[in-house]
C-alpha cells in the first residue's frame, strides 16, 4: 500500500486552488475607525471600495503574497465606470483574521482587527466583510474548508 498518499494535503491543495481561481459571492464590506486616543470606534463610509452600503456581486479569493490573504475583488462588469479607488480588491490579511462566523441561511462573515491606514497612523481599521454564497451547502462547504484548512495554510505561510 502507498503509504504516502496524504488525503489532508490533497484537500489543501485542491481547496486552495479552488480559493485561487475565486469564488463569486455578493459581498458588504463595514469598515470601521479605532482610534487610538478614544474609545469611540466611528464607523466610516469611506468609498474606498466598491462593497460598502450594500450586497454587490464580487470574487471571493486566496493570494499567498503578502504573508496570505483573502481578497474580495469587484466583478469589473462596467470597467470603463469604475474609478481606480473602486476597483481595487478589499484585502483581509489572514494573520489578523478572526474566526469565521456563519450569519444567516448562506452567509458567513471574516473579520480583521487592527489594520492601519497608511496616511493616518494612529488610526486602527477593523474590517468586517459578510459574503453570502449561492446555498447553504455552498457556503458550508466553505466555511467547513476554511475551518480544516486555515490553520495549515497560515502554518505554510509563516
Amino acid at each position: 500500500s502507498n503509504s504516502s498518499f496524504d488525503p489532508t494535503s490533497a484537500f489543501v491543495r485542491d481547496f486552495v486552488y479552488m480559493l485561487e481561481q475565486g469564488l463569486y459571492v455578493f459581498a458588504n464590506v463595514d469598515t470601521t475607525v479605532k482610534s487610538s486616543d478614544s474609545d469611540v470606534d466611528i464607523k466610516i463610509q469611506k468609498n474606498q471600495n466598491s462593497f460598502e452600503g450594500g450586497f454587490k456581486l464580487g470574487i471571493f479569493s486566496y493570494t499567498n503574497e503578502e504573508r496570505g490573504a483573502f481578497l474580495i475583488s469587484p466583478v469589473a462588469a462596467g470597467s470603463n465606470e469604475m474609478d481606480a479607488a473602486s476597483s481595487k480588491p478589499v484585502v483581509l490579511p489572514l494573520d489578523t483574521l478572526k474566526p469565521v462566523l456563519l450569519t444567516g441561511a448562506q452567509g458567513l462573515v471574516f473579520e480583521v482587527d487592527g489594520i492601519t491606514d497608511s496616511t493616518e497612523e494612529e488610526k486602527l481599521n477593523v474590517i468586517r466583510v459578510e459574503i453570502v454564497l449561492s446555498d447553504e451547502s455552498d457556503r458550508n462547504i466553505l466555511f467547513n474548508g476554511l475551518n480544516a484548512c486555515l490553520p495549515i495554510i497560515l502554518s505554510c505561510e509563516k
